[in-house]
């Protein structure tokens, strides 16, 4: 079966679905020019220009401990505020408009699915744009931690200001990893996005899921691949607006 039949086979799925959940992988954020950080090659250069891997720099350990060094990695590295979301989240505007996509899951920190306008996601390791003092609690843009020279200190307390994502050696929100299992236990469809079936988010919350309509679309191929019900390789954002 080629991908023409493929898009045609999932469109009568769809049809027939009023639940889907989609899971957002690193694929996604590529496909809007964001690179992916935790690649062999990005590591390598990670550590040739930091002295550290990338693991040791976004880490809760050394935001506390070197500060300055963390905000260097950060700024540089994650805060790519001059990407844009991909036709994609288009797609997905659309499956949730028509009443099909009840959430998004995602482990990615740029917001791209936010920012695109999609309104159920439930990001598991937060966002960019949620940047909070630790001291008065004021709220700060990405913006702003972006524009700051070194540490951004916050303008009342002068205190280091928090990126609310979650960092290395922190755990997972409860709330957000049982609404997110709670999401693929009740969907009629999970669409895997961009990543394979292998990874550690895909595979926690699919052992929630009891449907036989677990679909994914990647650009790579992976040995996992075999356990979807449908498989498609190609880039999400040449598929998706197909599809919809």
């Amino acid at each position: 079966m080629d991908n023409s039949e493929k898009i045609e086979k999932l469109k009568k799925m769809i049809d027939q679905t009023d639940n889907i959940v989609c899971m957002l992988g690193v694929g996604m954020g590529m496909e809007c020019g964001l690179p992916n950080r935790w690649s062999n090659e990005e590591a390598y250069r990670v550590e040739k220009e930091y002295r550290y891997s990338p693991e040791e720099i976004y880490s809760a350990v050394f935001f506390n401990t070197r500060t300055e060094l963390f905000y260097e990695y950060y700024k540089k590295e994650c805060l790519h505020l001059d990407a844009h979301p991909s036709e994609a989240y288009d797609a997905l505007i659309q499956l949730e408009r028509m009443g099909k996509l009840r959430a998004c899951i995602t482990h990615n920190i740029q917001s791209m699915a936010a920012q695109a306008g999609v309104k159920n996601v439930i990001e598991l390791h937060g966002s960019i744009h949620d940047n909070r003092c630790p001291k008065c609690g004021k709220q700060y843009p990405a913006q702003y931690i972006k524009d700051a020279v070194g540490v951004p200190l916050c303008e009342n307390c002068k205190s280091p200001i928090r990126p609310m994502v979650k960092l290395q050696g922190e755990m997972m929100r409860n709330d957000r990893m049982t609404e997110a299992a709670n999401a693929a236990a009740q969907a009629d469809m999970i669409m895997v996005l961009g990543i394979n079936l292998n990874h550690p988010m895909v595979k926690t919350f699919t052992n929630y899921y009891h449907g036989n309509q677990l679909i994914l679309i990647t650009k790579n191929e992976h040995f996992t691949d075999k356990n979807a019900d449908l498989c498609i390789h190609s880039e999400v954002k040449n598929i998706l607006p197909l599809i919809v």
